[in-house]
């Protein structure tokens, strides 16, 4: 929100609930900061911005009705996405990964499935665009990539179970998505498999 309001400072920053719980909690836990100063040094403002609380579950815009919808899962817990219905276009923040390694260091296999059924309830919109939370540069926004997202978990549970070391998981995973974006979020998510059946 801080590096927004510098160049849109007009703009107002919106989560529900739940999401801008997780937010205070990014702000105030010193390890959870302290990794993400680490991850994007020098990028981070010194003074972040929280959003402020959503009231509903709808947000005009310019006489379109976009329709924030809860999910139970994404690559963290409480996630939303965003439908505007009038071009059947889904904003799907960090629940669809399109071309890029996933987050699934939150996550366990009960996670990815709630994570999957999440998906299905997107694909269930029935949108023709589909805007990733993270994706490989120049990959279309496409519906393509919710299948693609489910296949990348299923894929991951798999492996995750027959795997014993991250060095095997991610392995396996870039013979399967060699050419996804940013394998750095696969070596983590791999390392938090293994200690997660410690």
């Amino acid at each position: 929100m801080a590096r927004l309001l510098e160049h849109f400072p007009e703009a107002v920053g919106l989560a529900t609930p739940a999401v801008h719980e997780r937010a205070v909690f990014e702000i105030a836990d010193p390890v959870t900061s302290g990794y993400w100063k680490a991850i994007f040094a020098g990028e981070l403002p010194d003074l972040p911005v929280l959003p402020e609380v959503l009231t509903g579950d709808t947000i005009d815009l310019e006489g379109n009705a976009l329709q924030v919808i809860s999910v139970v899962q994404g690559d963290t817990e409480h996630s939303t996405v965003l439908y505007a219905p009038s071009i059947a276009a889904v904003v799907a923040g960090d629940v669809v990964y399109n071309g890029a390694h996933m987050m699934t260091a939150e996550t366990d296999q009960a996670g990815r499935e709630r994570c999957i059924a999440s998906l299905d309830r997107i694909a269930a919109l029935n949108p023709r665009i589909v805007v990733a939370g993270h994706k490989h540069l120049g990959a279309p926004d496409g519906p393509d990539s919710i299948a693609a997202t489910q296949q990348y978990l299923r894929g991951f549970s798999r492996i995750a179970a027959e795997q014993d070391s991250p060095e095997s998981i991610v392995a396996e995973m870039l013979a399967l998505h060699g050419d996804r974006a940013n394998p750095r979020v696969l070596w983590h998510a791999a390392r938090a498999a293994v200690a997660k059946r410690a």
